[in-house]
């Protein structure tokens, strides 16, 4: 796919975007309030995300999966995320800065597609498998990280509102919802490997107190 097509598809995605804030919609009491527009999902996200310790949690996961994802704009209000798994594609906008509650849009696109988008990526590559793990009537998503961002291990919680309260397991740690250095986003920039260095030198710390 030459740089062309891709601004026609960004430019279609923009397009929904808008219209979707012409519609008012306004969320209501599920994980995420959807709307079908020419087959894109437009969808509020909200998600609390959390650090890791120990490795209690990998017994009760009960499925996994490989996911690598690049991001093609990472400037503005936005940004624009391609990313692959279980076989398929899907390009992904997303609001920004990042936050417990973002909007966020969605669609498939073909593998070979979404290789070449990769090609036209910002930053570099995240690699990470997901593991679904079931507590009480939610599932956490912890996803372990690999490459540059070896040794970084994040768990996500989607929930139906803002103020709903969760029972945290003993495994779930310090809370990072809305630090950007701890969102994929940022990780292309700044990846966990070079936390080592003194702009990153307090999210290390951070990490290395949930998991002592």
């Amino acid at each position: 796919m030459d740089v062309g097509v891709y601004n026609g598809k960004a430019r279609v995605a923009i397009a929904l975007l808008h219209r979707y804030r012409a519609l008012r919609c306004r969320q209501i009491g599920t994980i995420h309030f959807s709307l079908h527009v020419a087959g894109v999902r437009v969808s509020f996200e909200i998600e609390r995300k959390f650090l890791v310790c120990g490795n209690e949690w990998l017994n009760l996961a009960t499925s996994h999966r490989a996911i690598r994802q690049a991001y093609l704009n990472l400037n503005g209000k936005a940004s624009v995320r391609v990313r692959i798994q279980d076989g398929g594609a899907t390009l992904s906008i997303k609001s920004r800065p990042a936050e417990l509650r973002r909007l966020e849009l969605e669609y498939p696109i073909p593998v070979l597609e979404a290789e070449a988008l990769i090609g036209l990526r910002q930053g570099a590559v995240i690699e990470k498998v997901r593991h679904l793990v079931p507590w009480h009537d939610l599932v956490w998503e912890i996803d372990v990280f690999s490459g540059e961002n070896d040794g970084l291990i994040i768990a996500e919680i989607e929930l139906r509102h803002e103020h709903q309260a969760i029972d945290l397991p003993s495994w779930i740690t310090t809370e990072v919802t809305g630090q950007a250095a701890y969102y994929n986003s940022y990780l292309v920039q700044r990846p966990f490997s070079s936390w080592s260095s003194e702009d990153g030198a307090i999210q290390r710390e951070n990490w290395r107190k949930s998991n002592t």
